[in-house]
């Protein structure tokens, strides 16, 4: 049996969902011994279980190797980063992935009623407004 990234990604998510953050911790030093690169999946399964186990050093950590491995943050990748800021009281952490996270085209949905929970309302309606200008929406309705 030769596993693969999608391998280790099936049971990072499992350990994801069970906050076992240290035994993901593990299993990535194997994907290495292995011979197996971490993909952006991975790195984002990691960041959800630090974030989970209340570790928001840990998720930054892993969002940062995002960009030493040179691969490009999803979504979901700065969605996480947001709760791990959040849970951490880290809001200085939070307006950096805002201004990171404009005009990158991706679907900041799930960041911005991330922000807008934690009180957050300046960062959430700025990315909300790239969202929709991404989108080529207007901004305000007119009327005609």
């Amino acid at each position: 049996f030769h596993p693969s990234e999608s391998t280790f990604g099936a049971a990072l998510n499992v350990l994801e969902a069970v906050g076992q953050w240290r035994e993901s911790l593990e299993l990535f030093d194997r994907l290495d011994n292995l011979g197996l690169r971490p993909n952006v999946l991975i790195y984002n399964l990691m960041a959800g279980t630090a974030q989970r186990a209340g570790r928001w050093q840990m998720a930054v950590h892993w969002l940062q190797r995002l960009d030493k491995d040179g691969l490009q943050k999803s979504s979901y990748s700065y969605s996480t980063a947001l709760r791990a800021a959040s849970s951490g009281r880290q809001k200085r952490w939070s307006q950096e992935l805002v201004r990171e996270m404009t005009g990158t085209n991706l679907d900041h949905r799930d960041s911005v009623d991330v922000l807008a929970l934690e009180g957050q309302t300046p960062e959430a309606s700025l990315l909300y407004r790239d969202y929709l200008a991404s989108r080529g929406r207007s901004k305000t309705k007119t009327k005609e």
